[in-house]
């Protein structure tokens, strides 16, 4: 059978987050340029009907785990023999690996998304993907990180320097845009009052995101008198959920706190705030920031990853794991003025800088061998 033209793109879920939208965004990039695109998934989710509009085949590799992921995948591998396959995180990471054993012309590229992730937080099963993903690094043919930081966190870790590529993450700046009729709409929804100062975390809720440095926060500013809510924008473990909203009750500020769960509106809900936040300990280049940017919202953030490269003078940079420091950079955006004027510039940043053209004609070039 000849070799066919196909890119497979393995993604461990098309559930709402960084690397799964960029995933997405990579495939109706590619699919825009008339490529044939084939997403492969663990598991679907919301992303899974922007992909099928498309016309993009979606294949679900099954539902029974390790076991029956190696085998559909080799499959997959030996039925269409794709000219690239592309995975995206450690556990697609491992999985994609049988490929050069299964298809050993097959283009094998490793997609690597943060940087020095701290791993105390997570499961035996997530500790070991990252150990074996490390340990079997030696079989891509690139490996491409969305950071120089993480970039930096390969190289430490043993993996192989010269397949390491840096490709920063491409921004839909048409859907992600200022949008005063959906900040309307979400800012009703959620009864936020026209003159409060609404400031947003989005992120899912997990260990690295920082939320509780962004709730201690809060309590801090709160303290100004000043007229707040905070959004926590995003799903995630139900267990941390709940020691989260147990500490907003302990710093006595759960009237002020607003959780919006799971949404598939993130363009509205980032035109509803006036500050968003980015609190996490470990990032590689940050979606979250760079769509509220693209949105005209001014960001405060930790100096984690590429964040500092990416914000620029459009927004604040603070330390992980300070609430003090993160509250004092919120204090000097409640100027209205002040907002705009870096907002503006946060937009204008991500409309020449980081669009999906150019996301697009990178990771191409990797694909062909270039």
């Amino acid at each position: 059978m000849h070799r066919s033209d196909t890119i497979f793109l393995l993604v461990p879920s098309l559930e709402q987050g960084g690397t799964e939208r960029q995933a997405t965004l990579l495939a109706l990039a590619l699919r825009a340029r008339n490529l044939p695109v084939h997403v492969i998934v663990f598991r679907g989710g919301v992303f899974a009907r922007d992909i099928e509009a498309a016309g993009i085949p979606l294949t679900t590799l099954g539902s029974g785990g390790w076991v029956s992921y190696f085998p559909s995948l080799a499959k997959l591998l030996r039925a269409e023999k794709p000219a690239v396959l592309y995975s995206f995180l450690p556990h697609a990471n491992v999985v994609s690996a049988i490929a050069r054993i299964v298809d050993p012309q097959c283009r094998l590229i490793w997609g690597i998304r943060s940087s020095d992730m701290p791993l105390a937080g997570y499961g035996l099963k997530t500790r070991a993907a990252y150990w074996l993903e490390r340990a079997l690094s030696f079989l891509p043919h690139r490996i491409i990180v969305n950071s120089k930081s993480g970039a930096g966190s390969c190289i430490r870790k043993g993996f192989p320097a010269n397949t390491i590529r840096v490709i920063e993450n491409g921004f839909d700046i048409n859907l992600f845009r200022p949008d005063a009729t959906m900040r309307e709409r979400v800012r009703a929804e959620f009864g936020l009052r026209p003159n409060e100062i609404v400031i947003g975390l989005p992120a899912r809720i997990d260990p690295v995101k920082g939320h509780v440095t962004f709730l201690q926060a809060a309590a801090e500013l709160l303290k100004t008198g000043a007229p707040l809510r905070f959004l926590c924008i995003g799903g995630g473990s139900q267990t941390l959920s709940a020691q989260l909203k147990a500490l907003t009750d302990r710093l006595g500020i759960a009237p002020h706190v607003v959780w919006t769960g799971n949404r598939d509106d993130m363009p509205a809900m980032l035109n509803a705030l006036d500050i968003a936040a980015l609190c996490s300990n470990a990032e590689g280049f940050p979606n979250a920031v760079g769509e509220a940017m693209a949105c005209g919202v001014p960001c405060v953030a930790t100096d984690v990853g590429d964040t500092r490269h990416l914000i620029a003078d459009t927004g604040l940079i603070v330390p992980p794991r300070d609430p003090q420091a993160l509250a004092n950079a919120w204090g000097r955006l409640l100027d209205a003025a002040e907002r705009r004027r870096l907002g503006d510039a946060a937009r204008r940043r991500m409309v020449e800088n980081f669009s999906l053209d150019r996301l697009a004609d990178r990771t191409l070039a990797e694909f062909s061998g270039a």
